[in-house]
């Protein structure tokens, strides 16, 4: 069969051998290559974020020699029957734009043999911009994000920029063409440009599940290209003035902000526990508590029946509460502290 090791004459010095490719191994390995390694290899890297372009496409991510041992593995062709493989290769920078490299190579015969090469090969940098950076580069943008809140909740703002800057990262890992063009402060919030459209409206449609409030999107001619009308969107996410896990004083007793859905908040009632559901415009004008400012920790004094003496943990008076369901005595309890009045959590 092809490939199996054959005993014979050597074709070439009649040596009575195993033959491959009817030589013996040692005229195997001065004969004509069995395989081929180009002398030169060049190689087009973005001069701003090392990309590699690798026939009409770009690849984003990877180190400089990962790169050329990349370059390498994809240049080597066999030529013969036998199988080759780079085995080994040691790169070192040379010039301006220029690494070199000592590859070894091992062609696998039958029987275990091998036969081995040694090349050397120039490899040529080529500088250029991708098309990722070069719109980066030119501010190119197809959607604008704009964080609005109150200047009160600062923090919040900068936490949902943040939020964003993550999810472009975490897209632009397999979308390179997710990215963000500026950054730019305003009154009343930011604005965060990105160069992809369908991505900024699922980052802005999260921010809106995250953090409810309004949404609103609109969209604008830009020019036009190959006949038709290219646009840029604007999505406006304006943030509640509270966040989730917050409070809120609904007929006198404190709702805790249990999430958002669009325009609605649910909002559940500490007392009883029951949920409900809310237009924000109905309740963004009632008493609002921040839960670090309101949650705290209550020294147990002792129970008696179904209610538990705490200490108040601002003015150290005894407060008298009613032990809800499934309560298990512990030294020290989490509860609420609104308008001096205690609530078990």
């Amino acid at each position: 069969m092809e490939g199996e090791e054959k005993i014979g004459k050597c074709l070439k010095c009649g040596k009575v051998a195993p033959l491959y490719g009817g030589l013996c191994l040692e005229c195997f390995r001065r004969s004509k290559p069995s395989y081929h390694l180009p002398d030169y290899i060049d190689v087009t890297v973005c001069r701003s974020c090392g990309a590699r372009l690798k026939g009409k496409h770009w690849e984003y991510g990877g180190e400089m020699e990962e790169i050329i041992e990349d370059e390498i593995h994809s240049s080597l062709k066999q030529l013969g029957e036998y199988p080759v493989r780079v085995e080994e290769m040691d790169i070192y920078q040379g010039g301006e734009g220029l690494y070199h490299a000592d590859v070894k190579t091992v062609v696998m015969l039958p029987g275990g043999e091998v036969a081995t090469g040694r090349d050397a090969i120039t490899i040529r940098i080529k500088r250029s911009l991708c098309p990722r950076c070069s719109r980066i580069h030119g501010s190119y943008y197809e959607a604008v994000i704009q964080i609005r809140g109150s200047v009160k909740e600062k923090s919040r703002l900068e936490e949902a920029v943040d939020r964003i800057l993550e999810m472009v990262d975490n897209i632009s890992r397999t979308d390179p063409m997710t990215f963000v063009s500026k950054l730019v402060k305003v009154r009343g919030g930011w604005d965060v440009y990105i160069g992809k459209s369908q991505s900024a409206h699922k980052i802005a449609r999260t921010l809106h599940t995250l953090y409810g409030g309004d949404f609103i999107s609109t969209s604008s001619i830009a020019g036009r290209k190959d006949g038709r009308e290219l646009k840029r969107f604007t999505y406006l996410v304006r943030l509640p003035p509270w966040k989730k896990g917050d409070y809120l004083l609904l007929e006198g007793v404190p709702h805790r902000i249990e999430g958002f859905r669009g325009n609605k908040v649910t909002l559940r009632n500490i007392l009883t526990s029951s949920r409900s559901h809310h237009d924000i415009t109905e309740v963004e004008t009632l008493p609002h508590f921040y839960s670090s400012e309101v949650e705290m920790e209550a020294t147990v004094l002792y129970s008696r029946g179904d209610e538990v003496v705490v200490m108040d943990p601002v003015t150290y008076r005894e407060v008298t509460l009613k032990i809800p369901k499934g309560w298990k005595e512990t030294p020290v309890i989490r509860v609420l502290r609104v308008d001096e009045a205690i609530y078990l959590l």
